[in-house]
């Protein structure tokens, strides 16, 4: 890739993040640090790499917290979309990025300290530019918890592997934050009021949730009352271990929980030009050992002129547990 591509890969993300570092790297080296950090759990990272792999041999990237670089205190379930394949691996290390001999990658890692202090990430990455590019997600937690980031540390598996040209850059959300609930008590249903979600208009909305109960539940989001499941449809792809599977319904889905678990899930959240609402949602579902990576994708099938509530219910009662997280931006 030309530097003038690269840098042009770089341009500022979004007006609704802030610049926080911005690392080219000039010599190859095998480890990148950003340290001095101070980030807690009201914030959320995202970290954009452009890796150039200098050497002619795979590579392997890891993304580590704090310093704590023994890889296997992380687990990482890992989908990889190529040609018309697509298959899925879960592995008790950290991973971030994977890199093919003599090849570069772009990749969007999103990292959020949660509310219960496990350390989680979202990877999307593109590999292999320019020539025969395939897709990867990366769906990481830590097996520990911590109370704040100060480091991170990005670490090649290979001596000086991470190739001039490369760079990282780290970003920090800014974006107003309309609402920020923490649950109390276990309930079934959260609701945001006071919305008003146009068709100019882009949120995100940030789950962390405990479900406290020992038996499988979902999430639904729900649009201005209309509590209808045959008023909306979803489509879903789970990644568990080797299995990958799709489904379609038609009811409401952003979320799941194997039961007695945690899922940290990011939705997008757009009302179209023609007034159907969109959830686009992306979660580390069952997060530890058992990590999934699921992404769920939701449309009404009726329409507003705006949103002005959202409601998130749980399919089993009081399954949204005590710590449970939601904080809802306006990114736009």
């Amino acid at each position: 890739m030309s530097d003038a591509l690269l840098k042009n890969t770089f341009q500022k993300i979004s007006p609704a993040y802030e610049l926080v570092a911005d690392v080219t790297v000039a010599t190859a080296t095998t480890q990148v640090d950003f340290s001095g950090l101070n980030f807690g759990k009201d914030d959320d990272l995202l970290l954009v790499s452009g890796v150039v792999n200098a050497i002619a041999s795979d590579v392997a990237l890891n993304l580590y917290v704090n310093n704590n670089t023994t890889a296997t205190n992380y687990y990482t379930q890992v989908l990889t979309s190529d040609a018309t394949s697509v298959t899925s691996v879960r592995v008790n290390v950290m991973r971030s990025l994977n890199l093919t001999p003599s090849d570069t990658s772009i990749a969007y890692h999103k990292i959020k300290l949660t509310n219960n202090g496990y350390c989680v990430f979202q990877t999307d990455a593109t590999r292999r530019i320019p020539s025969s590019p395939l897709s990867t997600n990366y769906f990481a937690t830590t097996t520990f918890t911590l109370t704040s980031i100060t480091q991170l540390t990005v670490l090649a598996n290979t001596t000086n592997a991470i190739g001039v040209g490369s760079r990282f850059q780290l970003y920090r959300l800014k974006a107003k934050k309309v609402a920020d609930i923490i649950v109390s008590s276990a309930t079934t249903q959260v609701d945001i009021t006071g919305l008003s979600i146009d068709k100019d208009s882009e949120y995100m909305l940030v789950s962390d949730w405990v479900n406290p109960i020992a038996s499988t539940s979902y999430l639904s989001m729900y649009f201005n009352d209309n509590v209808t499941p045959a008023n909306y449809h979803y489509q879903v792809l789970v990644a568990f271990s080797t299995t990958v599977i799709g489904g379609r319904n038609n009811f409401s889905l952003i979320s799941q929980n194997s039961g007695s678990l945690k899922t940290f899930s990011i939705s997008n959240i757009k009302l179209t030009n023609n007034g159907y609402g969109i959830t686009q949602a992306s979660e580390c579902r069952d997060y530890g050992s058992g990590i999934m990576a699921e992404k769920n994708y939701q449309t009404t099938t009726f329409t507003m002129t705006s949103i002005t509530k959202l409601s998130i219910v749980s399919s089993v009662a009081n399954a949204i547990g005590i710590g449970s997280r939601f904080t809802l931006y306006k990114m736009r």
